[in-house]
């Protein structure tokens, strides 16, 4: 970590805190970057969140076809997911 100034330190512990958040959810390398970390890690948020949203729908829902249609929707986000994190996580 650089100790120039406060700013430098603190974005720093930013960067780490984001790896590590990062590291939680996938295997992570020393190369990749704090914004990095924190782009992946919002793309995999919103992905979950649309997840849940579509299967709150899903259970909602009294039609066949419509429940077929989110099922397909949910597997095809839970496809963009594993590619995002590298398909190595579960």
């Amino acid at each position: 970590m650089r100790f120039t100034n406060f700013y430098t330190l603190y974005s720093d512990i930013v960067d780490a805190i984001s790896v590590y958040n990062l590291s939680v959810i996938m295997p992570t390398d020393d190369t990749i970057t704090g914004e990095k970390a924190r782009e992946i890690t919002a793309k995999v948020e919103e992905i979950e969140q649309k997840i849940i949203s579509l299967r709150s729908k899903l259970h909602k829902e009294s039609q066949f076809n419509r429940k077929m249609e989110l099922n397909i929707e949910i597997k095809r986000l839970e496809q963009n997911k594993e590619k995002l994190l590298g398909g190595d996580i579960e």
